[in-house]
């Protein structure tokens, strides 16, 4: 019995394991009916190695359901390469820049990412269902003392003990062949022991023969491990499989459309019913219908298969054969490490591989930038797959663990969407009247706004402006399809058009929006880190763009909307906004004021939004009679159902709050229902909003006053919100007290409450209170306490030293043409947004930039590191940091400046634009207010810009300042002479 038993524990492995080549791999799972296959591999660095991994999972020729990657060399400052049919997950916490660990999941898989609590490694831990759970780790070799790894291993392990199958794989660094007696590899193998896991391979898989690289596994099911001899490190690569089920992946399929036929079809539809209907309902669902059915009837699909499936397009058949090739010469040199002539021929072979390889890589992307022309589109999106700057698209399946049943829970997501603006309506504390009462409608107008009619050069016009690649609505009809059919499809679509504008009737079929939860923040889990984004028709769209052209048309016309208000209006930005809060600021600090800006965060404003309020606020601006009626008719018995993957709910109809998000007339409806707040009479205020980003601006010349004034116009925008069914969010509220030099103390009025009682203000009450800080991020510029700018230049400086990467690959397949495109979409427009409000910050923190600018050039352009700064900027033809401040201020300036001929006779050109500031503190002289006349006169005087339109005007400041010295373009800035 004992040697029965003694046989038994001889013969027991819990996985059959063997060596083989890499093209070899796939034969030994001929057997296996159901594989579930894992492949590990070190790749120390995965930006540097990327290429030559591809090439293995292209020669293993199998469908792998996840990839682990160690020792992968992460950096916060890069996005992960992408592989595609698969989502990437990455660790977080590395302790140094050599670590790293990355998971790709195939993309059917449903997954749970964790980032356990372990010490002295790198650990991701996926989770399949309640049946498997991988932990994949990365431990250093330099991580010498086991017991921190061991015992946090232990807790882990522990934690997952309710999981049947446990696979824990990677690169641990710990010698586990069976002759090794380290009591350290002892000891570890004796906790996985304890745990149900044993090794599923004890090979060598590096190439001191040691086993690194370790499959520890736990499993009910029949397994096969292979490792592979790889040669994209020392380590090998290693692949697991199980014969279990899971999931199975969807079918890959293209979908083909006869266009020929298509265009056949749309001709031979019967328009008839379209022109004789008075009713647009009825003419637009007849004409959708007969689109659908002609795009369904010549659409076709077929599978994607393996051998018609390029994993990377420029992995040749004959790149290939070299692996091979050098693959066998690493097992002959490792076999006879004493022969240096196959030594030598071994390191030589390698060598030709991996320059073959890149060359390859680098003239098929050559290729794809070359062939694309004109086509920017193309280019930009070759550019961001080599550069690794594109970020793959946060899946929202997890939303769907939230019930047993995938329909059920896309359900209740719907209903959470639909229903959260009149939660958060609800829960709004009602203010009695002694807080400072404001009317309902603050602006009202006797004109009446008017639609006028459409007609077919119009529809074409706004068709032909539509963009290819937007995603589809619930008719399955696409931008694309209308723009290559719209000879055929513009005369009845305008048609019906004329009529819902003369009918004042919205289509109840262009009503209906495909909802996708976007993820913010937080825990992927919980919906309400979701934005949800409407998925509309395309002809919804069309329809939406002619009204809102006139509506906002009227709108300006008019001067119905605040100039204080920034959003979705043309020739308005974000850089306005800022540049406007900033210089109001700093004139109040130059005057001796006290100033306290308070910064809104809205909760969900798209989504609270009063349809009746709205309607009302519309009356009110001149939109009357029909108008209304037609506007009431597409805000009203709106419909939508959400969308999660491949699980679409039920539909539902929307209660009365919330403009769709995605939709062409919600931002405009949006800007009228916020209007009233940005025109709210406030003491020693001003009100700058950029849609929903709104802050107030309170200034006073004491210090208690500041606070009064900022507290008492707090109450009343806090009264205007919860009047019109919005909602504060007091967490992420904030408030910055600036002033031209650092407070050394927090001073005795430090407190502001967003009350929403009766209480007076001094009186004690449970109001929330809102945070004091010392900067805070405002569309997109950071801003401190005395708006020196630092910590905004700080966060630039890192963006600009990500791109450097991205330059280094670029400037091998772009010729100079295309890399300077590159450089001005990405480095020069991230110096150039918001320049006017922080260039003129001190020379010591703009340097900083200066010196990133100049590394991304250096790299670009193959130049030295030591390279003359002057020689690179001539070489180059770009403007230094300073210059580009120069330039923009000037440019600002010569907007604004109204024209007058008189001054063209003037003989002193630098008097042309007046300086109406009085220079008080030297504070003034680096903001726009004062800098803009002073620069403007300067530049005149030498280029003669003031009667030249904008181009020229920026063509000759461009010339002017390219031929100054770094000493001439400091002269310009000197206020003192």
């Amino acid at each position: 019995m004992i040697n029965n038993l003694t046989t038994d524990l001889d013969n027991f492995s819990v996985s059959e394991a063997r060596a083989c080549d890499v093209e070899d791999c796939k034969q030994y799972l001929s057997s296996y009916i159901n594989p579930f296959t894992i492949l590990t591999q070190n790749i120390r660095s995965i930006f540097k190695n990327f290429d030559n991994f591809n090439t293995l999972h292209q020669r293993l020729n199998i469908n792998c359901d996840i990839i682990v990657l160690t020792e992968c060399w992460l950096t916060k400052n890069y996005n992960i390469p992408l592989i595609p049919g698969y989502s990437a997950y990455k660790t977080n916490i590395n302790r140094s820049q050599n670590e790293g660990v990355i998971v790709y999941a195939k993309n059917h898989l449903t997954v749970s990412i964790e980032e356990p609590t372990m010490l002295d490694c790198n650990r991701l831990l996926v989770k399949i269902g309640t049946d498997v759970a991988i932990l994949a780790i990365y431990r250093p070799p330099s991580f010498r003392i086991m017991n921190n790894f061991i015992e946090s291993l232990n807790s882990t392990l522990q934690n997952l003990s309710s999981f049947k199958n446990i696979i824990l794989i990677g690169d641990i660094n710990i010698n586990i062949l069976p002759e090794n007696a380290d009591s350290a590899a002892q000891e570890y193998l004796n906790l996985c022991a304890f745990h149900g896991l044993l090794p599923a391979h004890t090979l060598p898989t590096h190439q001191s023969g040691s086993c690194l690289d370790h499959i520890m596994l736990k499993s009910k099911f029949r397994s096969l491990t292979l490792v592979a001899n790889s040669t994209i490190t020392d380590h090998h690569a290693a692949l697991l499989t199980l014969n279990c089920k899971l999931p199975k992946p969807n079918t890959r399929t293209i979908t083909k459309l006869n266009v020929n036929k298509l265009e056949e079809d749309l001709r031979n539809i019967d328009y008839d019913p379209v022109y004789n209907s008075a009713d647009p309902q009825i003419s637009m669902t007849y004409l959708i219908q007969k689109i659908q059915h002609a795009i369904q009837q010549n659409t076709t699909k077929h599978k994607l298969t393996n051998k018609n499936y390029n994993l990377k397009p420029w992995i040749t058949p004959g790149l290939i054969r070299c692996m091979r090739h050098r693959d066998k010469l690493h097992m002959k040199a490792k076999s006879n490490p004493e022969n240096s002539i196959l030594q030598l021929s071994y390191k030589r072979y390698r060598n030709f591989c991996n320059d073959l390889l890149r060359k390859i890589k680098c003239n098929y992307d050559k290729n794809v930038i070359n062939n694309a022309g004109t086509n920017s589109k193309l280019i930009w999106d070759h550019i961001k797959k080599v550069t690794y700057i594109s970020k793959q698209n946060e899946s929202s399946s997890s939303l769907l663990k939230v019930h047993t049943s995938h329909l059920e829970a896309a359900n209740l997501v719907n209903n959470y969407f639909i229903k959260v603006g009149k939660c958060l309506a609800d829960k709004i504390p009602r203010q009695s009247q002694c807080l400072a009462s404001i009317p309902f409608i603050n602006n009202t107008t006797s004109t009446s706004f008017g639609l006028i009619d459409t007609d077919e050069t119009e529809v074409e016009q706004i068709i032909m402006n539509l963009k290819d690649d937007c995603a589809v609505g619930w008719d399955n009809i696409s931008n694309k399809t209308i723009k290559q059919f719209r000879h055929i499809l513009v005369p009845p679509l305008t048609y019906i058009f004329r009529t819902c504008l003369s009918k004042s009737h919205f289509p109840q079929c262009l009503k209906k929006a495909v909802v996708i939860p976007v993820h913010k923040s937080g825990s992927k889990e919980q919906v309400t880190n979701y934005r949800p984004i409407s998925l509309l028709p395309t002809i919804s769209k069309i329809l939406e763009k002619i009204i809102n052209k006139r509506l906002m048309k009227y709108l300006e016309k008019q001067s119905i909307l605040s100039v204080r208000q920034f959003g979705f209006r043309p020739k308005l930005s974000t850089a306005d906004a800022v540049h406007l809060l900033t210089n109001y600021i700093a004139q109040e600090l130059d005057k001796g004021n006290h100033t306290i800006g308070i910064f809104l965060d809205l909760a969900k404003a798209f989504d609270t939004i009063s349809i009746p309020i709205l309607l009302r606020k519309l009356e009110a601006i001149g939109v009357r009679g029909d108008q209304l009626k037609l506007f009431k008719s597409y805000l009203e018995d709106r419909s939508q159902c959400v969308k999660i993957g491949d699980v679409l709910s039920c539909d539902e109809n929307n209660t009365s709050f919330g403009v769709p998000q995605g939709s062409i007339l919600g931002p405009t409806l949006f800007l009228i229902y916020i209007n009233d707040l940005c025109n709210l009479k406030l003491d020693h205020a001003t009100i700058i909003s950029y849609a929903d980003d709104t802050a107030l601006l309170f200034s006073a010349d004491s210090e208690k006053d500041v606070y009064r004034l900022a507290q008492h116009g707090f109450n009343v925008v806090n009264n205007w919100l919860s009047n019109n069914s919005l909602t504060l969010n007091a967490d992420k509220t904030n408030y910055i007290k600036f002033s031209m030099r650092k407070l050394t103390s927090i001073g005795t009025y430090s407190s502001l409450y967003a009350h929403h009682c009766s209480h007076a203000i001094n009186n004690k009450c449970t109001c929330p209170s809102i945070k004091l800080t010392n900067k805070i991020k405002y569309l997109g510029v950071i801003l401190d306490e005395t708006l020196s700018f630092k910590h905004h230049i700080e966060s630039l400086n890192n963006r600009l030293r990500k791109l450097i990467f991205v330059f280094k690959k670029v400037r091998y397949i772009a010729d100079s043409k295309i890399l300077r495109q590159v450089y001005f979409a990405l480095c020069q427009s991230l110096i150039t947004y918001c320049i006017t409000t922080w260039g003129g910050a001190g020379k010591t923190l703009l340097l900083t930039i200066e010196r990133a600018q100049r590394a991304v050039l250096k790299i670009s352009t193959f130049r030295p590191f030591l390279y003359p700064t002057n020689l690179l900027y001539k070489h180059c033809e770009v403007l230094t940091v300073r210059q580009l401040f120069i330039m923009n201020i000037v440019l600002k300036q010569h907007t604004s400046l109204p024209y007058n001929t008189q001054h063209l006779n003037k003989r002193r050109k630098d008097r042309v634009c007046p300086q109406n500031m009085v220079l008080k503190h030297a504070f003034i002289s680096k903001f726009y207010v004062f800098l803009g006349p002073l620069l403007y006169n300067r530049l005149n005087e030498i280029a003669n810009i003031y009667s030249m339109n904008y181009h020229n005007c920026k063509m000759a400041l461009k010339q002017a300042l390219q031929s100054m010295s770094y000493e001439d373009t400091e002269k310009l800035l000197i206020v003192l002479e």
